[in-house]
């Protein structure tokens, strides 16, 4: 199992920055390459799910398993076919009039020796592309009123 973290200070409130994680019609404007969002329930709600389509064949399927308005959100998800599987805690703090944000990914890479050796790749990529959409997001919080 690998995991890795990111985080990234926000010159918004939590609650402001919150509103937006949840929001399913507003992912598509901070996720990169987000064409569709299908959701369950509200994203604020445990138990509701949420299939994202990206470009290509790329789908991410994900369950709320916790979340504390304001201050935190876990989603556990499944990608590349099944073959990844990570828990995505986001941890809201307050910092001043802004919110220092921290991304936690626990995830594992099936397919036992060949998983693990491409795990790091895998964890890398996955922060990689965090770190911009969060960027993204950053820009969106910070632009909103």
């Amino acid at each position: 199992m690998g995991h890795r973290s990111l985080t990234v200070a926000i010159d918004a409130p939590p609650e402001r920055l919150y509103a937006l994680l949840v929001d399913a019609d507003r992912l598509p404007e901070w996720m990169l390459g987000l064409k569709r969002v299908t959701i369950s329930g509200p994203l604020d709600r445990p138990g509701s799910e949420a299939t994202l389509k990206f470009g290509g064949p790329f789908t991410v399927t994900s369950r709320v398993v916790d979340t504390t308005p304001g201050a935190r959100h876990e989603v556990r998800a499944r990608e590349m076919g099944g073959l990844v599987s990570c828990t995505t805690t986001t941890h809201l703090e307050p910092d001043g009039a802004g919110t220092r944000l921290r991304v936690d990914f626990d995830y594992f890479v099936a397919g036992g020796p060949i998983g693990r050796l491409i795990e790091g790749m895998v964890g890398n990529e996955m922060v990689g592309r965090a770190g911009r959409e969060y960027a993204r997001l950053k820009s969106l919080a910070e632009a909103t009123e």
